[in-house]
């Protein structure tokens, strides 16, 4: 697969169910790959395991955003040539969940975030 921009890829799980492969109802991961105004590839497996992605990611060279599961940290660490990126709105989490021990450092930094945020939606704009 030709992916010639920074791609975002994330996964979650869901039930099937299907009468072709086995009785009743399996659990299975389906995972979106794309740019966010692109095409997204969507594929289901049976596990989360990091084959997976790296599997759908032959090939690519870029950026790569994605949250801090294992499975991606294994793909930029194997191919070379992925650069991970961060999402910001799990960065974010994670600041929201250290309030309670550094109330005020994490809200100079949401404060931050914020800026991020007016300064993208203004590019949004221009676009």
């Amino acid at each position: 697969m030709y992916l010639g921009h920074p791609q975002q890829l994330y996964e979650t799980y869901t039930k099937t169910v299907t009468q072709l492969f086995y009785k009743g109802s399996k659990q299975c991961y389906v995972w979106a790959l794309g740019h966010p105004k692109g095409e997204v590839y969507y594929f289901v497996t049976e596990s989360r395991a990091a084959k997976h992605p790296l599997k759908a990611l032959e090939g690519f060279r870029g950026h790569l955003q994605s949250d801090g599961y294992s499975a991606y940290k294994t793909v930029s660490n194997e191919i070379e040539g992925i650069t991970s990126i961060a999402c910001m709105a799990h960065i974010r989490r994670k600041f929201f969940e250290a309030e309670h021990s550094h109330p005020e450092r994490v809200t100079e930094i949401l404060l931050l975030i914020q800026e991020l945020y007016k300064i993208e939606a203004e590019a949004k704009k221009r676009d």
